[in-house]
């Protein structure tokens, strides 16, 4: 008895010591994480996902720029009164999984829509995309009968990368991203296997870039190969139909397998699916992990889904107008200053490189009423933290444009926006080193213009425009320009706050223009790059006067010598 006693006492020391030093590890990895200021806070909504949204701590209503709502449909009527119909007729739920008692005539109905939309044999149906793909690399091919090797992107999705994990007898090889040569030297090395996969997203989540479909294909034809793309952030919407990238890479009739989400652009609500050739479908009902031991699709969400592709089926009205808000969007967030990846998709990276920056940012565009997260390590690479502003067709030009004003006035407050193409005439003015303020004359013409500021040591470009007339030069000492027109007074002041640069490298610097007439504020955004730069002229004539006063030395120290040698020979003489 007193044994057991003991043997129990020394387990429950043993376990709680354990679990307080586990702990320990735990909270002091969390504090790293609040103190590096990538901490993760979820914002509670509390109204329907759609283009304005209801966040607990604001007063009013904000516009949600960073949902996968890329076709508005989060909250469309139709869709609910879909979701309401087939819960009435098919219930909530089948409680049980696919083979055994779960699948219903809506199911069946579903996958035939999905696999002509996407012009494949048939579909297999997922609680989500994440399932899908965790599901697919163990189930379609037999690794003991058959040798398999995975070659996957090396940015690709998190639930791409877990699902080849769990097919722990393929040879798993990861080439660059989008690195073509790279892949088809992987395909080189794979050729002694009986299978080769070639997997990659259709568009990379965090960058909005578009995978080299067309080139991939070739490279799979060319090494006997199957291409499995994940279409997630491209079902509904990307391409001329909106089938996604391998629509917009012309390669529909090439890809084998296409994996996607019911959670996104279809409705936002849950599911995900592959689709592709009969073989692979039939071989994923049989083998497929998640889907053999999980309870199958809600009939809510399978009712939603029917509607949403019959929506798709008939017409490119939402895709279209999706298109049109994501150039504009571009094209005014590009003028404006922005460091944005380049690209064609309405995920749009406002690049900030800083985590705590990118999370301050999000904080101050919610204070504007603009909903949008700042993206940080893990979830992107380190150095390349980001705001990724997700565009919808539920959103109108209006609501764009506040998100365009409120992303400038905190990119200038935060020193974010980093360029503004100048275009017009180039006027020069004396930088004052003891001054944080000097005036400007600004064009009338509404062009853009540069004033460039020059001071012995750093030169000042700063690019901006402006609609006001030119003003009339007065008090020069100061550089205090001002106009008087129809009465009405007009003056503009940048306020300048030098910084510090390591290894005096270049800099660039944010400042804004405010512009005052008697009705209107104009605040421009304004760039200013400082560098450290040589003046050619002083440098020039530094060199000639350090050759001339070696040249002096030089001669002096010849006479010198020439004047003690005669010395020393008078004296010996002597």
């Amino acid at each position: 008895m007193l044994s057991n006693f003991l043997r129990k006492q020394q387990y429950n020391y043993v376990r709680n010591t354990f679990a307080k030093s586990a702990e320990s590890v735990v909270k002091k990895q969390l504090q790293e994480i609040r103190k590096a200021g990538t901490w993760k806070a979820e914002r509670i909504i509390n109204t329907q996902q759609s283009a304005s949204i209801g966040v607990e701590g604001t007063r009013n209503k904000v516009l949600n720029f960073c949902a996968n709502n890329y076709l508005g449909l989060s909250n469309s009527p139709e869709l609910m009164e879909a979701a309401k119909d087939v819960i009435d007729s098919h219930g909530l739920g089948l409680s049980s999984v696919r083979f055994i008692c779960g699948t219903q005539d809506i199911h069946k109905k579903l996958e035939s829509m999905i696999a002509q939309f996407h012009r494949m044999d048939d579909t297999i149906l997922y609680s989500s995309c994440f399932t899908a793909n965790g599901g697919l690399f163990e189930g379609f091919v037999d690794p003991v009968k058959s040798k398999v090797a995975i070659l996957s992107d090396s940015l690709n999705h998190a639930s791409i990368i877990d699902g080849i994990r769990l097919n722990k007898k393929a040879r798993r090889m990861r080439y660059n991203h989008i690195d073509m040569q790279d892949l088809e030297n992987k395909l080189i090395e794979a050729q002694d296997q009986d299978v080769r996969i070639i997997t990659t997203d259709g568009v990379f989540s965090m960058d909005g870039d578009v995978a080299p479909l067309t080139k991939i294909c070739d490279l799979a034809d060319r090494y006997d190969s199957i291409v499995m793309v994940d279409e997630s952030h491209a079902t509904g919407f990307f391409g001329k139909t909106g089938r996604g990238a391998s629509e917009y890479c012309n390669v529909l009739d090439r890809v084998d397998l296409i994996n996607s989400t019911l959670g996104k652009a279809l409705g936002g609500s849950s599911g995900g699916f592959t689709t592709g050739k009969q073989c692979y479908i039939d071989m994923l009902r049989q083998r497929s992990r998640p889907y053999l031991f999980s309870n199958t699709l809600a009939p809510a969400v399978v009712g939603a889904s029917i509607k949403v592709f019959d929506i798709l089926l008939k017409s490119t009205e939402l895709r279209d107008k999706l298109e049109r808000n994501t150039l504009y969007f571009r094209e005014k967030m590009t003028n404006a200053g922005f460091d944005i990846l380049a690209g064609e998709h309405p995920i749009i990276p406002i690049m900030l490189y800083e985590g705590r920056l990118a999370n301050e940012f999000a904080d101050e565009m919610l204070k504007r009423g603009i909903y949008v997260i700042g993206f940080s390590y893990p979830v992107v690479p380190k150095g390349e933290a980001r705001i990724r502003v997700q565009i919808s067709a539920g959103h109108t030009k209006q609501q764009l444009d506040k998100a365009i004003d409120a992303f400038i006035e905190v990119g200038i407050s935060t020193t974010t926006i980093t360029r503004l193409e100048p275009n017009g005439s180039k006027k020069y003015l004396r930088f004052l080193e003891n001054s944080t303020n000097f005036y400007f004359p600004v064009s009338s013409s509404g062009d853009e213009a540069i004033i460039s500021l020059y001071s012995d040591t750093c030169l000042f470009d700063l690019y901006f425009t402006t609609g006001m007339d030119y003003p009339t030069e007065s008090d020069d000492d100061k550089l205090k320009l001002s106009k008087t027109q129809k009465s009405h007074a007009c003056l503009s002041t940048i306020s300048l706050e030098k910084k510090e640069t390591k290894n005096n490298a270049q800099i660039a610097q944010l400042l804004y223009v405010t512009s005052k007439t008697d009705n209107t504020t104009n605040r421009l955004a304004i760039k200013v790059t400082v560098q450290q730069t040589t003046n050619i002229e002083k440098t020039t004539a530094s060199l000639v006067i350090s050759v001339i006063l070696l040249a002096i030395c030089c001669l002096i120290t010849m006479i010198i010598i020439v004047f003690l040698s005669r010395k020393g020979n008078t004296d010996r003489k002597r």
